[in-house]
């Protein structure tokens, strides 16, 4: 009677490269793109961008803990900074000024310079009174302007 074989499932790429991957993971949360910490960790950049999105897709498995150790480190990453921001808008206005400008939208509305060139030798007084008041009408227009008439 034949030996029974024992069943010894193949490892993935990952599971088989266990220092490889928190090498990755590390390096992601220094951060670092995938592409250097694959790199860096010594791991193929296709395989990675193939186990996150199987990662992304699954509930559980292999895959789904690479991928959430992945969102983890990049969510440890952007806390440090983020931390780092807040404690430098003690001190210093701009830091809160990003803050409020990624948060909340909240971006400061510039008025656009207006540069007016006038060939005075071939002017015309009442035509350029005439453009001066179409210009101030359109200054004080609300909206996108458009011209149907430009070509």
């Amino acid at each position: 009677m034949p030996a029974k074989k024992k069943s010894n499932p193949k490892k993935s790429y990952l599971e088989s490269r266990p220092e490889s991957v928190k090498r990755f993971i590390s390096a992601i949360k220094q951060g670092a793109t995938i592409e250097s910490a694959a790199g860096f960790a010594g791991l193929s950049v296709s395989v990675i961008y193939h186990y996150l999105s199987k990662g992304r897709q699954e509930e559980k498995g292999i895959y789904k803990t690479f991928f959430d150790e992945y969102k983890k480190a990049k969510g440890s990453l952007m806390l440090k900074h983020l931390m780092i921001i807040h404690k430098a808008a003690e001190n210093d206005w701009r830091a809160s000024k990003y803050i409020l400008e990624s948060q909340f939208g909240m971006v400061p509305q510039y008025k656009p310079e207006i540069e007016i060139n006038i060939n005075v030798e071939q002017a015309d007084t009442k035509d350029l009174i005439e453009q001066l008041k179409k210009t101030d009408d359109l200054l004080n227009l609300k909206g996108p302007i458009i011209d149907i008439e430009e070509e």
